[in-house]
């Protein structure tokens, strides 16, 4: 237990804000005299501050970009995320009691600079967050990192990297590795993601961005209705289709490219692709390709496609 930030945390008002008060008295609770780091899972600062989980997220989400605490991601031996680190900023903690006995304001630490573009506002790349009386205090590279990135890490494998990108998504951090909702609720589906891609993570991100359109109406043949999304189980049921819908997609792309070359080679007289050359026999010669237009075009263009499938070079 490090008396000194426990003292200061309790000098710190929240406003309307007792989970953040909580969650900081924790930490420096759990933080020894020497200013090491702590690592709680956020199931067990839930049980202690008698909390729920995504409470606790929410509030240490807050106090690290107030500034009070920087938060980095930990490891197993096998690659797997454990609970994160947490480093309380005892120099920021002090500026904010003692700007308390200066009567002023510290529930509000924070100014944001954000850029306009075009008029159109975009996200803050950098916060500054200033003491009240005007002194600015230099926030830590990983505070700004971690606000823009959500959590600083390389993913350590295919599996993480999907849940890394999916939490992206939802705002909130994917629950440890261990616990019961992980594998409940995260780890099946991704797992099944992975193996139908083969392992291709690419492919699996392209997977799980379509799928949460589709959660939140925005993905074709959605008309609109929205889904509840609080974990990869939450696309159980929606992630087959979007690969049909991706794959179709991709196709479709696949065909017009094909269907571009055929032109060019015909207008060039340049038959460098074999298997072009013959798909293009296969659907009637080259005169055929000149002559298309209109619905003509796209029937050709999808025969030319299977016969480029199909035919054998010679």
């Amino acid at each position: 237990m490090s008396i000194r930030l426990t003292n200061l945390a309790w000098d710190i008002p929240f406003h309307g804000k007792p989970a953040k008060k909580l969650v900081l008295l924790l930490l420096a609770d759990m933080i020894n005299n020497n200013g090491e780091t702590a690592w709680p899972t956020y199931d067990k600062m839930a049980k202690k501050c008698s909390l729920s989980k995504r409470a606790v997220i929410g509030a240490v989400k807050e106090l690290e970009a107030d500034g009070y605490l920087t938060r980095t991601a930990r490891y197993k031996a096998g690659g797997l995320r454990t609970s994160n680190s947490f480093c309380l900023n005892e120099q920021f903690m002090a500026k904010m009691a003692a700007n308390l006995d200066a009567g002023g304001e510290p529930d509000s630490p924070l100014m944001v600079n954000t850029f306009h573009h075009n008029s159109e506002q975009v996200a803050p790349l950098m916060v500054n967050t200033f003491h009240l009386d005007g002194e600015q205090i230099a926030p830590k590279p990983e505070l700004n990192q971690n606000i823009n990135q959500n959590e600083n890490h390389a993913p350590s494998s295919p599996l993480d990297e999907l849940a890394v990108h999916f939490e992206q998504h939802l705002g909130y951090p994917a629950p440890h590795e261990s616990s019961t909702m992980f594998q409940d609720k995260w780890q099946p589906v991704l797992s099944a993601i992975l193996e139908f891609t083969g392992g291709d993570v690419e492919r699996g991100k392209a997977i799980i961005d379509a799928s949460v359109d589709f959660a939140r109406g925005k993905g074709p043949g959605s008309n609109g209705k929205t889904f509840a999304l609080v974990s990869p189980f939450s696309i159980r049921n929606i992630w087959r289709n979007r690969v049909a819908e991706l794959d179709a997609a991709q196709g479709a792309s696949d065909e017009v490219m094909l269907w571009q070359q055929a032109v060019a080679a015909v207008t060039s007289g340049n038959y460098s692709d074999d298997r072009l050359r013959n798909a293009i026999r296969a659907i009637g010669g080259s005169g055929r390709i000149k002559d298309a237009a209109g619905r003509d075009v796209e029937n050709l263009r999808r025969s030319l496609a299977n016969e480029y499938r199909t035919v054998a070079t010679v």
